[in-house]
């Protein structure tokens, strides 16, 4: 005659039985969002636009998100995104003042203006 295993048994009530407390969301920074400032100044002085693209995609896209998610929460006016091509000048100037901020932190400080009708 076979004795049934108690392990399973016994590993379900400790791991019910153990204390948890609620596991909270940290916000975590990840792709060029989480490039520290000196990586930026780099990728965006290179001569090859593969190097600058994603830094520059990404900011663009980070950019229409916030403008858009303001203009629908605040119900105000239109904010106006820079054009692709001035975004690096004003990264550059921005991640010089700040060589260790990433980024995120870059372009969350980005003054948009409202956009002319």
């Amino acid at each position: 005659m076979r004795v049934p295993s108690l392990l399973p048994i016994a590993a379900l009530l400790a791991a019910t039985a153990l204390p948890c407390d609620v596991a909270m969301a940290q916000p975590a920074s990840s792709g060029p969002g989480a490039m520290r400032c000196t990586v930026v100044i780099g990728r965006l002085s290179s001569q090859n636009a593969a190097e600058r693209m994603p830094v520059l995609s990404w900011v663009q896209g980070y950019l229409s998100g916030m403008a858009s998610a303001r203009s629908m929460s605040d119900k105000a006016s239109a904010l106006e995104v820079p054009e692709y091509d001035a975004l690096q000048p004003l990264i550059l100037t921005l991640c010089k003042v700040d060589p260790t901020a990433n980024l995120y932190h870059v372009a969350s400080n980005f003054p948009l203006r409202p956009r002319d009708r």
